[in-house]
């Protein structure tokens, strides 16, 4: 049986999309995906667009294409779940929406409540919806100016009885070199004490 589509493009190689489907692989376990059918079906998506773009724009590098491809699809499904505008900030800032929406996705508990619902297309069971936005408006708590008080640590005349004998042996060369030479035999003492 013939098939049309190459499985391989011409210009690629076999182990670069080995290399490309474990990045996806590993990226979406890291983002949750626990169960391994529900991964190796997202991995298979990425992978199909990923393949897609790449044919479209004669682009040979399938790793680099399967990273841009599921962090834009990441990217797009947190836009599309957490209703966030266009106008808003964290959109515009694909590295904060990032952030946030993992936050968000922690914060609802997607990994284990909500894990076959990751990156599937609407509509979404309400409670999730509802879990992750709130998640979402969460995610940055209300800061407060405030001053750190406390009492002074007070370690007694311990430092200054260390200051002075620091520099009484600083200023003389042969008692340092005595202090020196006695710490040398006291660890040498210590470790043939010890190995006995």
């Amino acid at each position: 049986m013939a098939s049309n589509v190459e499985l391989i493009p011409p210009g690629v190689t076999a182990e670069d999309w080995d290399a490309a489907y474990r990045r996806v692989r590993a990226y979406l376990a890291a983002l949750g995906v626990r169960h391994e059918y529900l991964l190796h079906r997202r991995v298979q998506q990425v992978m199909e667009r990923c393949t897609a773009r790449l044919a479209a724009s004669g682009a040979q590098e399938p790793v680099h294409g399967a990273a841009t491809e599921v962090e834009r699809q990441v990217l797009d499904w947190f836009r599309a779940v957490l209703d966030v505008a266009p106008a808003d900030e964290a959109a515009a800032d694909p590295a904060e929406l990032s952030l946030r929406g993992r936050l968000a996705m922690l914060l609802a508990d997607l990994p284990e409540r909500w894990h076959d619902v990751f990156l599937s297309d609407p509509p979404w069971p309400e409670e999730f919806v509802q879990a992750v936005r709130s998640g979402y408006l969460e995610a940055v708590p209300d800061l407060r100016h405030g001053r750190m008080g406390g009492p002074s640590l007070d370690l007694g005349r311990v430092p200054q009885f260390a200051e002075k004998a620091l520099l009484t042996i600083d200023c003389t060369r042969w008692l340092r070199l005595i202090v020196l030479w006695l710490g040398f035999a006291a660890f040498f003492g210590f470790v043939f004490w010890s190995t006995r």
